[in-house]
């Protein structure tokens, strides 16, 4: 896995009394940048998920903005739309779950990579290293948390010719 840490700061998302985290991706103010990220992927049916019954650990508007633009104009080129796809696969775990709750677990995501939540020494929960400044917002159906970056997995880093993990 490769971490883009890119620490926007803390928000808090509107996502309050959301159906389903797809809900969440579709109407959340603070995740439009990230909503036209699954339209340019041809994405959407990921939020379909299991039935709904996933979290998405969604990054935020100002997460994107922080990305180094030529990154994320080439991520959202036409001609990298799997590769794309593939990022917004890469924050989606297959189960409800509440990093609130987590300690030092590893979940896979749908990318068919693994992430690792961790509590931090502050007490903040983490994935990938990337700070989650809104845990554990549960929906009727699975959960939403949002990012404060961008998590890129090591298949996406490489079809985009970045520069390998050295750890």
């Amino acid at each position: 896995m490769f971490l883009l840490a890119m620490t926007a700061g803390h928000g808090q998302a509107q996502t309050r009394n959301m159906t389903s985290p797809k809900e969440a991706v579709l109407h959340g103010a603070s995740y439009t940048t990230l909503r036209a990220a699954f339209q340019a992927a041809d994405a959407m049916d990921l939020l379909d998920t299991n039935n709904g019954e996933f979290t998405i650990y969604a990054p935020w508007n100002k997460a994107f903005d922080a990305m180094p633009p030529e990154l994320r104009q080439k991520l959202f080129k036409p001609e990298n739309k799997s590769v794309l796809r593939l990022v917004l696969s890469y924050h989606i775990v297959p189960q409800t779950n509440n990093p609130k709750e987590r300690k030092n677990e590893t979940f896979k995501t749908l990318a068919d990579e693994s992430v690792v939540i961790r509590r931090e020494v502050n007490g903040l929960p983490t994935i990938g290293g990337v700070p989650i400044i809104n845990p554990g917002q549960y929906c009727t159906k699975g959960a939403f948390a949002g990012l404060g970056g961008v998590l890129i997995p090591e298949k996406a880093k490489k079809a985009l010719g970045l520069p390998e993990r050295t750890d």
